[in-house]
């Protein structure tokens, strides 16, 4: 055990691996350029990582991956020093895009003693770290923008003693502006922590900020120019930039600086195979770095490359290539739902191919789903219609959408229960309706009954010569039943009898006078004033007659008149109306014409009645 902690000991103390000016340093091996490209770039890559060593230098540009890759990386150090990663990277739609790798690093030629008169014996160091990560793609922002994050699992073994720990990056991307990139990776985030005998060695953070602005056309000649500025906690700054050449998007040239050297690249794209190697010239030596990066598949854009350069040569095998670029964009239209764009590449697919049967089928199959498709929104719609209007009471409207979404998909069982329920409700609406009208029924029924009581009274009344009598009891039956033409025709031939009768009363009453018989003569005036109480001839005649008709009254008796008087007006005025009645009543025993009197009946007769 001795031996074990002193050769750790060191190990840690002379930084027993020399590939950088931190090469000792708790995990400078993940902060190693690896990746062909990126040490091209002598490490300016976070900005415009998009491909597996995402995982190392941004994880946010993993969400640039555009279709599954695997890439492996060699790098050759010094001596016997080298590092190796391996990368899968699988887009998943909506999800973003997922990765997993594995990288080691190897250090030999190490030697041990237990004592100082042992022999040597040879140890190497690994140095390992299980990825996995995620990136993705947001549109929260008015410009692009990515995210994402890598978990590792690192572990690193000298001799026979080994240490494993755990920790995290983060990692955000931006394009601000057209053609600029700015990345972020916050690298040991969650930083792994070794404990290898006794005292714990913690893997130190690193901020890493990077930028690169591309200049002219991606189908030409284009150049990129990077920048990056990282800071290890407590072991200070580097800064590093490049610039990329492109052909076409098919051979690249890289150059790069970061203050300890330069470091070179070319890179070439033979369809979905990429190579790319770089060099790094520094004190110690020359490091070498291959990358072989396979993707599988084609993107839309590829595709649509593909079929706008058309026919290279007029022959069957070029018609059938084309046509197999345009069933696969249609594929991919299918997988964005765009159906429209996705049965018009499968009809030019048929146009280059029409020997191949499985295309025209394809076709058929699409058009069934675009018919489905539109099927179903048809009913999605028309049921939120159909609720909206039921919901707000309008049940005509909602029994028409859903007898449309019934005739659009028979089998709808919720279309189904709410017509039911519909039909229910008009059923219940229909049953108190007619409850409603039978009601009013009864209602109009008893009020036509005792409107026509009202009316035989009147007509009673009106026999008997009791003109007033019988207008309100037409009144009373206008009350009970408004518009009644029974009431009308009786109040007519009240209003018609009363103008005549009047007439001939104090015509009668006029005779009787002439005849010199006062007597009569008052009962046809006072009949007159009865029937019409604002008569003034008539009830000028009476007083003529009461006038003429009237004995001296003594003292007493006007004494008397007046006590009786003041006591009817004081019981009318308590609301004892019978009271008041049987004073006025002995005021008439001694002068029937007291016009005081009279005037006061009149008030007790209206306020008996309405009690």
């Amino acid at each position: 055990m001795l031996g074990k902690i002193s050769v750790l000991a060191a190990f840690f103390a002379a930084g027993a691996i020399p590939v950088f000016a931190d090469g000792g340093a708790p995990g400078a091996y993940l902060r190693h350029d690896v990746g062909a490209r990126a040490a091209g770039l002598a490490g300016a890559y976070g900005a415009l990582a998009d491909d597996g060593t995402s995982l190392r230098w941004n994880p946010a540009g993993l969400a640039r991956i555009p279709k599954p890759e695997l890439s492996a990386t060699h790098v050759i150090l010094y001596e016997d020093i080298s590092m190796d990663l391996g990368v899968g990277a699988m887009p998943i739609r909506d999800w973003g895009v997922f990765a997993v790798g594995y990288l080691r690093q190897s250090t030999g030629g190490f030697e041990k003693r237990a004592t100082p008169l042992d022999a040597p014996m040879s140890f190497s160091i690994t140095q390992t770290a299980m990825l996995a990560g995620w990136g993705r793609s947001f549109n929260f922002l008015p410009f692009p923008f990515r995210a994402g994050a890598a978990l590792k699992q690192v572990r690193e073994t000298i001799d026979t003693v080994g240490a494993s720990s755990w920790g995290a990056d983060l990692g955000f991307g931006v394009e601000p502006v057209s053609r600029l990139s700015v990345g972020l990776l916050a690298q040991n985030f969650a930083a792994p922590r070794l404990r290898f005998v006794s005292t714990p060695v913690d893997y130190p953070k690193m901020l890493d900020a990077s930028a690169a602005y591309q200049w002219g056309s991606p189908r030409s000649w284009n150049a990129t120019t990077v920048l990056r500025v990282a800071e290890v906690w407590d072991e200070g700054k580097r800064i590093a930039g490049g610039v990329e050449f492109w052909q076409d998007r098919t051979a690249a040239l890289r150059l790069g600086s970061d203050g300890d050297g330069w470091s070179t690249g070319v890179g070439v794209r033979l369809g979905n195979l990429h190579i790319d190697y770089a060099a790094r010239l520094a004190e110690l030596g020359t490091q070498h770095q291959v990358t072989l990066r396979m993707q599988f598949g084609q993107t839309k854009e590829e595709l649509e490359e593909l079929i706008r350069a058309g026919v290279q040569k007029v022959t069957k095998e070029e018609a059938q290539r084309l046509a197999k670029a345009y069933v696969k964009t249609a594929e991919q239209d299918l997988a964005e739902n765009n159906y429209v764009k996705a049965v018009s590449n499968y009809e030019a697919a048929a146009l280059w191919d029409p020997s191949d049967p499985n295309i025209a089928t394809r076709l058929q199959d699409v058009l069934g789903q675009v018919e489905a498709t539109v099927r179903r929104q048809i009913v999605e719609r028309t049921t939120l219609l159909a609720d909206q209007q039921f919901q707000r009471g309008n049940w005509i409207a909602s029994q028409a959408q859903f007898k449309n979404v019934l005739d659009a998909d028979p089998n709808d069982a919720h279309a189904r229960d709410m017509l039911a329920k519909i039909e229910q409700l008009f059923a219940e609406r229909a049953q108190k309706e007619q409850a409603e009208r039978d009601s009013q029924r009864a209602r109009v029924e008893r009020a036509r009954k005792e409107a026509l009581d009202f009316v035989r009274a009147g007509e009673d009344a009106l026999k008997r010569g009791r003109f007033r009598e019988a207008a309100e009891q037409a009144l009373s039956a206008f009350k009970a039943m408004p518009g009644m033409k029974e009431a009308e025709e009786l109040r007519a031939r009240v209003a018609l009898g009363r103008v005549k009768t009047i007439e001939a009363k104090l015509a009668e009453g006029e005779g009787f006078l002439a005849a010199k018989q006062p007597e009569k003569a008052r009962a046809a005036f006072a009949w007159v004033v009865a029937e019409d109480p604002k008569n003034a001839l008539a009830h000028e005649k009476l007083a003529q007659l009461n006038e003429a008709a009237r004995a001296p009254l003594t003292d007493e008796q006007r004494k008397q008149i007046e006590k009786t008087y003041y006591l009817a007006v004081d019981s009318y005025l308590k609301s004892r109306y019978d009271e008041a009645g049987k004073h006025l009543d002995e005021i008439f025993k001694i002068d029937p014409n007291d016009e005081n009197a009279r005037k006061l009946k009149d008030k007790v007769d209206a306020a008996l009645k309405l009690r």
